[in-house]
């Protein structure tokens, strides 16, 4: 079981995970005219960014990919929990690793985001104590992940983003 809330239809004021755009907050829906076609947008200001605003078509097929509702302090813990199953998520192969993190990233699903997150902090851990660095694939997946997790658990936590990696820590080594 995945631990990814859905879309369905979004209200003015409420806040969402937009793709890897992070916490966004609906501020209203507009009918709007783009590449000469009028339909009807959410439109979403980031909560971290004041200076990001996006339109999403609201009868978009990939609405349901793109933005979904927070999670809860239970549903984090328990993707948490899930990720800690999903063992590393790693491939050998540049291609195809790059192609996993985008699977992993586009998803939308916390647990799978989550082992990401942890297995690329250990292979850059591993990298730095041989006085290497992660590829920057590698590197550029692991801000995004941390990006996307460190935004939805601080604002769903009521904490800073600096406290995400270690309340995960902490609930990892619970589990453990």
């Amino acid at each position: 079981m995945s631990v990814r809330r859905s879309a369905g239809s979004f209200a003015a004021g409420e806040c969402v995970v937009y793709k890897n755009n992070g916490i966004c907050r609906v501020t209203d829906l507009q009918k709007r005219k783009f590449a000469g076609e009028e339909r009807d947008y959410y439109v979403l200001d980031s909560i971290f960014d004041p200076h990001s605003t996006w339109y999403v078509p609201v009868d978009s097929p990939e609405l349901t990919s793109s933005m979904s509702r927070i999670l809860s302090p239970d549903e984090i813990d328990l993707a948490i929990a899930q990720s800690l199953l999903l063992g590393e998520i790693w491939t050998d192969g540049f291609k195809e690793r790059s192609e996993l993190y985008s699977d992993v990233l586009k998803s939308g699903d916390r647990a799978r985001m989550i082992a990401l997150y942890r297995t690329l902090c250990a292979r850059r851990d591993e990298a730095e104590k041989n006085r290497r660095k992660l590829y920057v694939s590698d590197e550029r997946a692991l801000r995004t992940a941390e990006k996307m997790i460190s935004e939805e658990f601080s604002y769903a936590l009521g904490i800073q983003r600096s406290e995400v990696a270690q309340y995960i820590a902490g609930k990892v080594g619970e589990a453990v």
